[in-house]
């Protein structure tokens, strides 16, 4: 997403309240947004590494409240033509991020060109889901959920990242190894 879309974006987007799912959302991707591209940018291989560290839990939570949430919301709105697509193939961007996630925390190359290839494809990926998320998701949002629902799908969303992080902070070893997140530990 270019700075123009973003600007277009703010200015296209409905006034959003702080409880509002949409606002929660758009703050994590702005933050992972910047981790992603400071990670881009780094110059040192253990910059890239720390960046990496942070943006691991970051997405993996993210992910994890967004497909229990939100997009498990949007497949059940019914005679709403493409809501199901809608949130699988945004669920499916997730675990294209995850792919990227895993073989960057699994390599042990941080300063190689295919290290930072692979950081460069992990970043237009972000860019492209956090666009769409945005642009189409947010619009369709709007349209069928009213302010009370979405502030009860943020409640949702902020619950469902606690106990995302709690799972992975509290399940053995075993258990932590599954998905993008887990591998922070081999980071």
């Amino acid at each position: 997403m270019t700075l123009r879309d973003e600007i277009r974006s703010l200015l296209e987007a409905p006034a959003m309240n702080v409880d509002d799912v949409r606002t929660l959302l758009r703050v994590d991707h702005d933050d992972a947004l910047q981790v992603a591209r400071d990670m881009v940018d780094a110059e040192d291989a253990e910059a890239r590494r720390a960046l990496l560290r942070q943006l691991l839990p970051m997405l993996a939570t993210h992910a994890q409240a967004a497909r229990f949430t939100v997009y498990e919301s949007l497949r059940q709105l019914r005679g709403v033509d493409g809501a199901r697509n809608m949130a699988d193939v945004r669920q499916e961007e997730h675990r294209s991020l995850d792919e990227q996630l895993s073989w960057l925390a699994k390599s042990r190359k941080s300063g190689s060109d295919e290290w930072q290839s692979r950081a460069k494809e992990l970043l237009a990926l972000l860019v492209l889901h956090v666009g769409a998320e945005q642009d189409g998701m947010f619009r369709l949002m709007g349209e069928h959920f009213n302010d009370a629902d979405l502030a009860a799908l943020g409640q949702r969303f902020l619950a469902a990242k606690v106990r995302a992080a709690g799972t992975r902070a509290g399940a053995p070893a075993g258990e932590r190894n599954r998905g993008a997140g887990s591998v922070a530990a081999a980071v």
